[in-house]
């Protein structure tokens, strides 16, 4: 038995499983209390490219419980030209902080169709600020089974041009084992003609850029992932997060529909 698949059993077994439960006490100590929750269902599509031509497409079911606490479960199946196929699993809990201020945790766990598996954690606060605006700074953790791991932050401005239209700013720093660290910056625009839907495009550039530091526009911030697979310029996961890539363009599309 390898080293690598020694230390993926280790990670598998107890990093992604006590992030799951973390994520389930929250969610249990927000809808507690006997209050008036309400139930969501949704979903969504992403469409990502990103350096060396990697290609991201993927489709997520989504279900909501509101409460004092917001608690997402999501499931998504993904095709990427570096990591190939797979399914990932999503929880995310919302909570109130002091006002104007709330603070989310969010887990993805990746498991490919063939020996791709990784775990995101990202969490931080969201700042309500004057004028409709809000500000996000995350930590992000990242890992892979072949021993690839990044810890980066995440920084997005959001700023309503209308009762439609928002413009977003995102900015990303990342230490990734082998490369040198991943940076990222990009713009966009997100446009919800109703309450329950919204459309996104995003612009930006990026250096060695992965799921690690990338940062999910204001709409789909809950269960976005743009780019899955280590940082690079294509081939194999582990090759590619080897070696340092040029900044290239990056590009994100996505929609998200929840009901009620």
């Amino acid at each position: 038995m390898s080293i690598t698949r020694c230390r993926f059993r280790r990670f598998d077994s107890s990093a992604a499983r006590d992030a799951c439960r973390v994520i389930a006490l929250l969610g249990l100590l927000g809808v507690a209390p006997a209050t008036a929750a309400t139930l969501g269902v949704g979903g969504g599509i992403d469409y990502a490219t990103g350096p060396g031509d990697q290609t991201t497409r993927s489709a997520l079911g989504l279900v909501r419980l509101n409460a004092r606490m917001r608690l997402t479960l999501g499931v998504m199946r993904y095709d990427d030209t570096v990591a190939g196929g797979g399914n990932a699993a999503i929880g995310i809990v919302d909570m109130p902080l002091a006002e104007p201020a709330r603070v989310q945790v969010a887990v993805t766990r990746f498991i490919g169709d063939e020996t791709y598996r990784a775990c995101r954690f990202k969490t931080g606060p969201i700042f309500a600020l004057p004028l409709g605006r809000s500000l996000g700074i995350q930590y992000v953790h990242f890992e892979q089974q072949d021993g690839i791991r990044g810890d980066g932050v995440v920084g997005e401005l959001s700023v309503p041009i209308n009762d439609c239209v928002a413009a977003h700013g995102v900015a990303s720093w990342a230490s990734i084992t082998g490369p040198s660290a991943a940076t990222q910056g990009a713009l966009g625009l997100t446009y919800s003609p109703e309450a329950h839907v919204a459309i996104t495009g995003e612009l930006g550039l990026g250096r060695n850029a992965s799921v690690t530091t990338s940062a999910v526009p204001a709409a789909v911030r809950d269960t976005g992932v743009p780019l899955i697979g280590g940082p690079g310029a294509g081939g194999s996961p582990l090759a590619a997060s080897r070696a340092s890539s040029p900044t290239q363009p990056m590009a994100h599309l996505a929609a998200r529909f929840m009901f009620p």
